[in-house]
């Protein structure tokens, strides 16, 4: 039986009219014994999405319009044709798969493996093709589709209970159109001293995720120069310090010695604002992961909570909309006029796809509002 797996990659790649080899090799999880996979078995493209179609049509279009590598000579590399690519094949081999209905396929080991080797795959051929925008993917949110094929490469005939197709994945629909009032803020505030440096580094953060590494590291930055900025006008409007205290303060003349982020938000926060992060207990546990997570990847180079826990896309994300939350709190002890203005004029927003099949056992589709089903599709 064969496993042949499509992703939509979130970047584009050329690639050359050779012939493309794939790697072969034993899987080694115990839980997928006697098993072998082949990455990649093809390359394909297809369009992105247009956000304003049908749910089907955003949902999984691109899985009916991948078409095979159109090689052209408009673009060369070493004399040699080149084509766009961004779904990548790939295949599974074993006498069977675990293909219940009532499992939660993605977090099953079938899944999570086909995962983990396809990032083992991307990994090395960022760093050895030196491909800066290819990145880690993730099950819960890059499109995904499996299907279960005979040793002739043909769909397996419905059986009861079981699965012969799953998709799964996300869908970003980038912003909700703004509104004028943005454009009228813009105006009203044209000698206003935004955008903040820290606030144009927390939309760095986001535009940056689901890179884990460079997201958590650029939030953390919004975090350090938003606390240096508020505590700076936390002193010039109480005077807490006289001018050579604070200077003081805050250069000692070795960097050691100066305050930490940690120091500003709880210490320093608590004797200029009477205020410390550290009162408001879910913010501060956020805090303190994220700069766990930003301290392992900057002295280890991967993001972990407390040196043990890895950190996956999921959390990151959580870890970001924690250094907003951070910022807000903050903000609101600043005087009125030191405050962004008009925030949240667009809004991100992804949208989550499964099969009607397979909808019945995702929890989360009966409380999530931001999970869409489709219509009935072939399975």
């Amino acid at each position: 039986m064969i496993a042949r797996f499509h992703v939509f990659l979130p970047f584009d790649l050329f690639i050359t009219d050779e012939e493309q080899f794939g790697m072969q090799g034993q899987v080694s999880d115990p839980a997928l014994s006697n098993a072998h996979i082949v990455i990649p078995t093809a390359w394909g493209y297809a369009e992105r999405p247009d956000p304003t179609g049908t749910i089907h049509e955003v949902a999984f279009a691109w899985l009916s319009k991948v078409k095979e590598p159109a090689f052209s000579e408009s673009c060369l590399y070493d004399t040699r044709r080149t084509a766009r690519v961004n779904v990548l094949a790939f295949d599974f081999t074993a006498e069977d798969f675990d293909r219940a209905k009532d499992q939660l396929l993605e977090s099953g080991p079938l899944i999570q493996y086909a995962y983990e080797t396809v990032n083992h795959f991307l990994s090395r051929l960022r760093v050895y093709a030196r491909l800066p925008q290819v990145r880690s993917l993730t099950p819960t949110i890059d499109p995904w589709q499996v299907q279960f094929l005979n040793d002739s490469q043909e769909l397996l005939p419905q059986e009861d209970g079981k699965l012969r197709m799953a998709r799964s994945g996300a869908v970003n629909l980038g912003v909700f159109a703004f509104k004028s009032d943005a454009i009228k803020t813009v105006s009203e505030k044209w000698a206003s001293p935004e955008p903040y440096i820290w606030d144009q580094l927390l939309l760095d953060a986001y535009l940056l995720w689901p890179n884990i590494g460079s997201s958590i590291v650029t939030a953390f930055a919004a975090l350090e120069t938003f606390a240096a900025w508020a505590l700076e006008i936390f002193q010039s409007t109480n005077h807490v310090f006289s001018d050579e205290g604070w200077n003081w303060i805050n250069d000692r003349g070795n960097w050691m010695k100066d305050p930490s982020v940690e120091e500003q938000y709880d210490v320093l926060l608590s004797i200029l604002a009477a205020k410390s992060l550290k009162s408001e207990t879910e913010l501060w546990t956020a805090f303190k992961e994220l700069k766990s997570a930003r301290n392992s990847i900057a002295h280890e180079g991967i993001a972990k909570l407390h040196k043990v826990t890895p950190v996956d896309a999921a959390k990151a994300k959580m870890l970001i909309d924690g250094a907003a939350k951070i910022i807000d709190w903050v903000e609101a002890l600043l005087p009125e006029v030191h405050r962004r203005h008009n925030k949240g004029f667009a809004t991100p927003v992804s949208r989550r796809f499964v099969t009607t099949e397979q909808a019945v056992h995702y929890d989360f589709l009966k409380e999530s509002q931001d999970a869409v089903v489709p219509q009935k599709l072939d399975e």
